[in-house]
């Protein structure tokens, strides 16, 4: 009998003493795997650290699956991200935390981020603390993941202003009819002098007028509103044209927007404070179809100088990408005494665009 409780006290303590705390990790696409190197942080607490998507979510988790005797196991929980590849956490931007007292057995703390549908590197790190025992941590592997959607979200302004590309537009000033091959099939202007209970606004009309007729073609197209509290619309009016093409549409949206903020380069003539509203930024905004075309990817600006006979009411542009995709361009002039930045006209696109 003594033989008996001797063997099996001695199976008891090898257990204790193999027992190993594991984090997991992962490179690739919403993928992990299991941490190499099995390193051993207690013997009596297993805890388990991974980075997963669900949807736009991504999440750092730490989950206690074993634990052999009672113990306090204090646990912190960091996701971080970086739009480029970085070797540790101190270069990506952390995005969730969380933290508790004591992590019990079966139980999981969890760091959840809302990535909007963008892409890049994910990272997960963990701080724990079993009874007295000092401090640790552990990461992951950065965990790689596409672009879903496209990402449209303001950004902070340094102050920079844009740079302008030696580049073409992407999408031809149709505004000038039958130089392009190009078939105008719609036209419609909207006016709106008065605010009244029976007036309607440029976006019930977007919603309404127009996109029936791009409803009855099939197609979709993005289309622009200025949602920017320090941008008003100026002007009273606003012109919309479909041209169809052998591939492909343009939607033509002309308006006026006035940003108090940047002022005029001269005093406000005539022509600025008409029927046609108080403005200092004249767009010309032409739209391709997107039907059929997965859009992922962030908001990218592209501008250049307007170099044809045809663009002088507008001298210059902007070429709007989701990520690898074009989808237009706009054709503008400022009469404003002080120049934009870039993140104002990138922040103006990102609030304002939206698809018909």
């Amino acid at each position: 009998m003594k033989k008996i409780l001797k063997g099996i006290a001695t199976a008891c303590m090898s257990v204790a003493v193999c027992i190993s705390f594991a984090a997991c990790g992962g490179k690739g696409a919403d993928g992990n795997f299991n941490d190499p190197d099995g390193s051993k942080y207690s013997i009596i607490t297993k805890l388990d650290l991974k980075v997963d998507f669900e949807g736009d979510k991504a999440s750092a988790t730490v989950k206690n699956t074993f634990t052999l005797f009672p113990a306090e196991a204090k646990v912190q929980v960091y996701l971080y991200y970086s739009e480029t590849e970085a070797d540790t956490y101190v270069g990506m931007t952390e995005v969730a935390t969380g933290s508790t007292e004591d992590l019990d057995q079966g139980k999981s703390l969890t760091a959840s981020w809302d990535t909007k549908g963008r892409g890049g590197y994910f990272l997960g790190r963990m701080r724990y603390r079993i009874d007295n025992r000092e401090w640790e941590e552990k990461c992951t592997d950065l965990y790689v993941r596409e672009y879903t959607k496209p990402v449209l979200e303001p950004i902070a302004d340094d102050g920079s202003l844009p740079v302008f590309e030696d580049v073409e537009p992407a999408l031809p000033y149709m505004s000038y009819k039958n130089i392009y091959d190009y078939e105008h099939i719609y036209e419609a202007a909207h006016f709106s002098y008065e605010t009244t209970e029976n007036d309607t606004s440029y976006e019930s009309f977007e919603n309404e007028e127009l996109k029936k007729f791009t409803n009855s073609l099939g197609k979709e197209f993005y289309i622009f509103n200025a949602a920017s509290e320090g941008c008003h619309i100026g002007a009273n009016s606003f012109f919309y044209d479909i041209y169809r093409g052998k591939e492909s549409y343009i939607l033509n949206k002309d308006m006026l927007i006035y940003v108090p903020k940047l002022g005029f380069e001269n005093p406000p003539e005539l022509e600025l404070i008409t029927g046609l509203g108080l403005w200092n930024i004249d767009f010309d905004l032409m739209f391709i179809n997107i039907d059929g075309v997965h859009l992922s990817g962030k908001l990218k600006l592209q501008f250049g100088v307007c170099d044809k006979p045809f663009n002088t009411a507008n001298d210059k542009f902007i070429n709007l990408y989701i990520g690898d995709f074009c989808i237009g361009t706009c054709y503008y002039k400022s009469v404003a005494a002080i120049e934009a930045t870039y993140a104002f006209y990138y922040n103006l696109f990102a609030e304002g665009l939206r698809i018909i």
